[in-house]
């Protein structure tokens, strides 16, 4: 549910990517994808506490979202161009994400960080990685 309204939330910036998906069509791509740019949205980890009730459960979760931003740029050999241009993605990605608080979190949105996975003949895999939090609740 939360890689949804990620997805919402960056299909609604103006004129940024031309696909937001998620992992299983990220995980589809052998190479660029038809498309770009475009972003994919996953949870890439999640981790609970310890339960604090001696009846029932009371748990935090944490969580961290990745947002893989895929750009083709082939203006130059080096990739200097797709990788300047996927950082002016990812400030526009941090500026809409960071401090958001959907109804279904506790925390709002933090940066974790971000990295470029994967580099090749003008196209540019960067990940950024943002975390949040909430609180599962069982009789």
């Amino acid at each position: 549910m939360i890689e949804q309204l990620v997805r919402d939330r960056l299909e609604a910036l103006p004129s940024a990517f031309s696909l937001v998906a998620g992992l299983a069509e990220l995980s589809l791509l052998t190479d660029a994808p038809a498309v770009t740019p475009a972003a994919y949205v996953f949870v890439k980890d999640k981790a609970g506490g310890e339960n604090s009730r001696m009846n029932g459960v009371l748990q935090r979760i944490e969580a961290d979202v990745a947002i893989v931003i895929v750009v083709r740029n082939v203006a130059d050999a080096a990739g200097a161009a797709a990788l300047a241009d996927a950082g002016d993605l990812e400030r526009a990605v941090t500026e809409t994400m960071l401090g958001w608080e959907p109804d279904v979190v506790e925390e709002p949105f933090t940066f974790v960080s971000s990295a470029v996975v994967k580099a090749r003949a003008g196209v540019v895999f960067l990940e950024v990685v943002f975390g949040t939090a909430w609180t599962l609740e069982a009789a």
